[in-house]
């Protein structure tokens, strides 16, 4: 029979176990020399991670010149842009009064130009009127003399002093009291006015002048009054609707509604261009139409 022999190296194994922990214990259990360290104060959490005071005022600093910067650039363009403007508005100024002088050169030339015809016109007529009356009372004045009649003036025997080509001619019947002028010739109508009618005026000067002292006090009393008159055209007036006219009914309207409208320069004008002269158009006529039917003509 064979004999069970076992490991030699267990029981070393478990003496250095055993020995492994009795030291353990041992040192475990005995008091240390080595003195514990105290904290000098208690730890506090880390603060977080911002600006102080000092980086906010300044940031707060940058912040204000920059728009105190922004804000003087803007004054100097607003201030740029104001002498613009008035330069502009000085320029437009000027352009207007250099187009209104030149168009009221071209007018007064225009004027002067036509102004010579029309007085050499104006003279003429009046030549030939004054030719005329010259010739009229010049044939009067030589019938009278060649024809002169008995007959007084006044007693209704005038269309029998004479022919028919007398009685329809002008005859100049000198006053009774006209007295026989030095220079006949060269006498005026102003001189043959009558000396009695001069006279009789100078008599009645106060009362003429009493008259007119009187009318004049009249005058001054007076209250004046203001007329509208007839067809006249309110300026700046509130137009009624056309809607207040009637319907035609067989072809008449009952009660039309009369009214008038000013069409001043600006809508006269076609493409800005004016018509030199005209200011406005009056139209007048009578509004046709109905509210209930919302019809106009």
């Amino acid at each position: 029979m064979s004999m069970v022999t076992s490991n030699r190296l267990l029981p070393l194994l478990a003496g250095s176990v055993v020995l492994m922990a009795v030291l353990v214990a041992v040192k475990s259990c005995s008091p240390g020399d080595e003195q514990p360290q105290l904290l000098e104060a208690v730890p506090q959490a880390p603060k977080p991670d911002a600006d102080t005071p000092a980086d906010t005022i300044k940031t707060l600093t940058a912040n204000v010149s920059a728009m105190t910067s922004e804000l003087n650039a803007l004054r100097r363009d607003n201030t740029a842009l104001k002498q613009e403007n008035r330069g502009l508005v000085d320029d437009r100024k000027q352009i207007e009064n250099n187009v209104l002088s030149r168009v009221q050169t071209v007018l007064e030339t225009k004027r002067m130009d036509a102004a010579p015809t029309e007085t050499t016109s104006a003279i003429a007529a009046l030549t030939a009127k004054v030719d005329s009356l010259t010739n009229r009372f010049g044939t009067s004045s030589t019938q009278r003399s060649s024809t002169g009649s008995d007959i007084p003036v006044g007693l209704g025997l005038d269309g029998v002093r004479g022919s028919s080509a007398e009685a329809e001619s002008l005859v100049w019947v000198s006053p009774l009291e006209l007295a026989p002028s030095p220079d006949a010739d060269k006498e005026t109508l102003l001189n043959r006015f009558s000396r009695g009618s001069r006279n009789a005026l100078a008599s009645a000067g106060p009362e003429v002048t009493s008259l007119v002292t009187k009318g004049s006090e009249a005058l001054n009393t007076a209250l004046p009054v203001y007329t509208v008159p007839r067809n006249a055209t309110l300026i700046g007036s509130t137009g009624m609707t056309a809607l207040v006219g009637r319907v035609p009914i067989q072809g008449q309207v009952r009660d039309p509604m009369p009214f008038k409208v000013i069409t001043g320069k600006e809508n006269l004008a076609a493409n800005g261009l004016r018509i030199p002269g005209i200011e406005g158009m009056i139209w007048s006529g009578t509004a046709v139409g109905d509210w209930t039917l919302s019809c106009v003509t």
